[in-house]
């Protein structure tokens, strides 16, 4: 079974659902046809993220290694910031994973940063917040009302960090860590430290600069995704979309592409 998650609010015609967060149910398919069940926290199908009226990311992966996938929901304007829906039998349980309030941008991710056998999570502030943070993964102690502990990537510098990505970027079989960092005009590159438990921040390297257009393009140049979805999903979808379709326009393989085409990410193999 698998899920689609939709962050609130959103208008469907003439309404209006503000602040909350729906999900839905694609059952196994049945000739050529897909029947979609909805499932909604309107209905109280599954618990409300928190109060607020701001979720700003989302992610789906596997919490707690039971071979079936969780997803996590953060909110930047009330407590808890960060919580993950365990799937069980009967529906959906929310955990806490940040009990306090955080700035928290458009654009997670997930990866075992300390190498535990667990993933772990990462989100990075918005427009008032220069830090970027990753949240350890107690398993096997997941307890739903104990927060997970917080460490810092970035305390520093100019703030907004709309997309990030962990992969494999100068080829040495080891993940590093890559994030966008709007207020500085930046494309930064973290390797991960030996022990991240015991290192903060982590020592990231400016590996792309771009001009004060607000974009990830130097002026002059006109992208050509900009008015099509701007510049949402720094993703390994996306960048792979880059390399086989580089007039691909559903956003960011366009703009991967270009980018590709331009050798501006020469650093991270992409050229």
């Amino acid at each position: 079974m698998r899920f689609v998650l939709r962050i609130l609010p959103f208008t469907i015609g003439r309404l209006v659902i503000p602040g909350l967060m729906v999900w839905l149910n694609l059952p196994a398919q049945s000739g050529d046809s897909v029947l979609w069940k909805h499932k909604s926290t309107i209905h109280g199908d599954l618990p409300v993220p928190n109060a607020g009226n701001q979720q700003t990311a989302s992610a789906v992966f596997d919490v707690d290694k039971d071979g079936v996938n969780d997803f996590v929901i953060t909110e930047r304007t009330q407590a808890p910031a960060v919580v993950w829906y365990r799937r069980g039998a009967d529906g959906w349980t929310k955990y806490v994973i940040e009990d306090g309030v955080q700035y928290i941008e458009a654009g997670v991710d997930y990866f075992d940063i300390d190498s535990d056998g667990d993933l772990d999570f990462v989100a990075g502030g918005d427009w008032r917040e220069n830090r970027i943070w990753w949240w350890e993964n107690p398993y096997p102690d997941l307890k739903p009302d104990v927060p997970w502990k917080r460490r810092e990537i970035k305390n520093s510098g100019q703030p907004k960090h709309h997309d990030c990505l962990f992969g494999d970027f100068d080829g040495d079989g080891q993940a590093e860590f890559v994030f966008w960092n709007q207020g500085g005009r930046h494309l930064y590159l973290a390797e991960i430290p030996e022990d991240p438990r015991a290192t903060e921040p982590w020592n990231c390297v400016v590996i792309y600069s771009y001009s004060g257009d607000s974009e990830m393009q130097q002026r002059g140049t006109y992208p050509s995704f900009k008015s099509i979805n701007e510049h949402e999903g720094l993703a390994k979808a996306f960048l792979l979309l880059a390399r086989e379709f580089p007039d691909d326009h559903d956003g960011a393989g366009a703009w991967a592409g270009w980018l590709a085409d331009h050798k501006g990410l020469q650093s991270l193999s992409l050229a």
